[in-house]
């Protein structure tokens, strides 16, 4: 992709029948602001291609991260040296916690490398949370 604009010539015939080259000034300008556009559309092309990979990564690498956590906490917990004592609730939560990680933090992450976030996002989940909490109190 070339950014360079040839200069115009005021002596070249084609800048002749322009009246003297007084409408060259402006067509130059225009020639050069979308010279400019394209460089920055570009620019901003590459910079969406490589927040996208690393989003990719990034995902990838909180969901390896938090196998692993799930992994060594289901180890710990079922080890023949482990006190059989363990509260359930506690068991559960060693659990939950990493999957409910890996899913909440790889979601936004690829969410808002590929759909980007709205506006609207912050209202939304603030309508949805609050929904979420009168569906538990009207349960209780």
């Amino acid at each position: 992709m070339s950014d360079q604009i040839p200069q115009t010539d005021a002596t070249s015939p084609s800048s002749k029948n322009n009246d003297d080259g007084k409408s060259s000034e402006p067509e130059l300008r225009i020639l050069e602001a979308e010279a400019k556009l394209k460089k920055q559309t570009y620019l901003e092309n590459v910079q969406r291609y490589w927040i996208k990979w690393i989003a990719v990564f990034t995902g990838l690498f909180v969901i390896l991260g938090m196998a692993f956590a799930l992994w060594y906490f289901v180890c710990i917990i079922t080890s023949p040296e482990s006190p059989s004592t363990t509260n359930a609730a506690f068991t559960v939560a060693m659990i939950v916690a990493p999957v409910a990680s890996m899913t909440v933090i790889t979601v936004a992450l690829f969410v808002g490398a590929f759909r980007k976030f709205e506006k609207e996002d912050p209202e939304n989940m603030g309508s949805g949370i609050a929904r979420g909490a009168n569906m538990l109190r009207s349960d209780i």
